[in-house]
């Protein structure tokens, strides 16, 4: 039996320093039967030269005609002729193992539709965190998103689309809508890839990745309507933090109003509390500060 082919889709804007590691790192795969696909979100250096100086009729560049990470991603799905779909970003690579093993679990599963893998942090050559996605209750795939890009290799028919209206987080509703109901397997034993930490988190940045986050979990909450205590643990500490953040978005305001106006109006009374209030932004302002990557979530 041939394997089946695994469509690597990467989308690169302005990536010219950081694309040709990325593809080096999918052209050392010991699984043969794949095909690279670089979607260029119109960058303007070098990007596209670097990209077809790489010998190899498995890499296809296709330069897109509109910008947008969600668009290059979903026109790489569309274009994608593998069984199974693997993303990378142009800053980051995949460990030389990381697609055989995960069609390997495939072959011996086949009812499952997703394989994960660990996944390093690299602060300029220090491995800062290595994290092992995994669920800690049933639906946490809409609480919270805990898979970085290229942990997860899925099998191609549940890929559903990228929301290219949604400036972050969206990859967090592409694996719900993807995966939601679907089985999954944690290999908790291989490292699949790396994420390389080129841009320091700014306090401000952090309060909109909040607004962001939460705005995602309200919507899904609306949208597949799955109640549970942890759920609901989880949705109070994003609505407090919401409530404290001093930059709100609307189209988060617009969510909560839609699905947990009661709620965030209690949530409200309680934070007005003197001594719960005082309490409460303190921890908030840590939160704000922390660095994801070298402090975890």
């Amino acid at each position: 039996m041939a394997e089946p082919l695994v469509s690597i889709i990467i989308p690169v804007y302005n990536g010219e320093k950081t694309i040709k590691r990325a593809i080096d790192s999918c052209l050392k795969q010991d699984y043969l039967n794949i095909e690279v696909l670089v979607l260029d979100n119109q960058s303007n250096d070098n990007t596209k030269n670097v990209v077809l100086t790489i010998q190899s009729d498995l890499v296809k560049y296709i330069y897109l005609n509109q910008k947008g990470r969600s668009l290059a991603r979903n026109e790489g799905i569309k274009r994608a002729k593998g069984n199974y779909v693997q993303f990378l970003d142009a800053d980051d690579t995949l460990e030389a193992t990381k697609i055989s093993k995960s069609i390997e679990l495939f072959e011996n599963n086949p009812a499952i539709d997703a394989v994960s893998t660990g996944i390093q942090y690299d602060n300029g050559g220090s491995n800062v965190k290595t994290l092992f996605p995994e669920f800690n209750y049933p639906y946490e795939i809409i609480a919270h998103n805990i898979f970085p890009i290229h942990s997860l290799l899925l099998k191609k028919e549940c890929a559903t689309t990228f929301p290219e209206k949604l400036d972050y987080c969206e990859d967090w509703v592409f694996w719900a809508t993807s995966l939601v109901d679907k089985t999954i397997y944690f290999d908790k034993s291989l490292i699949g890839g790396t994420v390389f930490i080129h841009d320091e988190n700014t306090m401000l940045q952090n309060k909109l990745m909040r607004e962001y986050e939460l705005y995602v979990q309200q919507y899904l909450k609306g949208k597949y309507k799955k109640y549970s205590l942890p759920l609901k643990k989880n949705e109070i500490s994003l609505l407090i933090i919401h409530y404290f953040n001093d930059s709100k978005e609307q189209i988060t305001i617009n969510e909560i109003r839609k699905q947990s106006a009661i709620t965030y109006f209690f949530i409200g009374v309680f934070c007005r509390l003197p001594i719960i209030k005082t309490k409460l932004q303190n921890k908030i302002k840590e939160i704000n500060q922390k660095d994801v990557y070298t402090e975890g979530e």
